[in-house]
């Protein structure tokens, strides 16, 4: 997959995300909030040959959550009624995730945090390099909405805060399940 901010620059000037297997997905890092992002994903075939994708996709990430949408429970999480109460339009295949980190975390400055989330029963065994993740760049964020998981599925999560010196402190995980909204689920 290309990715760029500019649609006519050169293709091998774009920044350039490798992904491989039948069923890829692709986490992207180190994108800004409230911009507008171009991608070409191209394929190749077992044998090789590259088939190169006629089409560029347009997106726009999203911006900073609102004070308002920042609120989260003291303990505990319960997707379902945070979803339905404070998010009406969250949709199938899609969940909120929502922390609270201790004080003494965030007494050490935050700046942001890092969201991993996996589906696979073998979480343990698995390194967190191989989990999907979001990066959250504002300290002060406190939740998240996930897209493209599947439906009705159970997903666990690890969220890792950045302390201001830009190092994660992976002592001080947060670990939650949530479950992906499903087609028959309340919106």
């Amino acid at each position: 997959m290309y990715i760029d901010e500019d649609q006519s620059r050169p293709e091998h000037e774009w920044r350039h995300i490798s992904a491989s297997g039948t069923e890829s997905q692709v986490a992207v890092d180190g994108l800004r909030s409230q911009t507008t992002y171009y991608a070409r994903i191209n394929v190749r075939n077992g044998d090789g040959t590259l088939l190169k994708s006629p089409s560029i996709y347009k997106f726009i990430t999203i911006g900073q959550l609102s004070q308002h949408q920042q609120q989260y429970p003291r303990r505990g999480l319960s997707t379902r009624s945070l979803q339905h109460h404070t998010h009406p339009n969250v949709g199938s295949g899609s969940a909120w995730v929502r922390w609270v980190f201790p004080q003494r975390v965030v007494s050490m400055g935050l700046a942001g945090s890092r969201v991993y989330y996996t589906e696979q029963a073998y979480h343990e065994q698995l390194p967190l390099e191989r989990w999907q993740r979001v990066t959250v760049e504002s300290g002060q964020q406190r939740a998240v909405l996930i897209l493209g998981l599947r439906e009705g599925s159970l997903y666990h999560v690890r969220v890792i805060p950045v302390l201001g010196s830009g190092e994660p402190s992976v002592r001080d995980a947060i670990a939650m399940q949530i479950r992906a909204q499903g087609p028959d689920d309340e919106e």
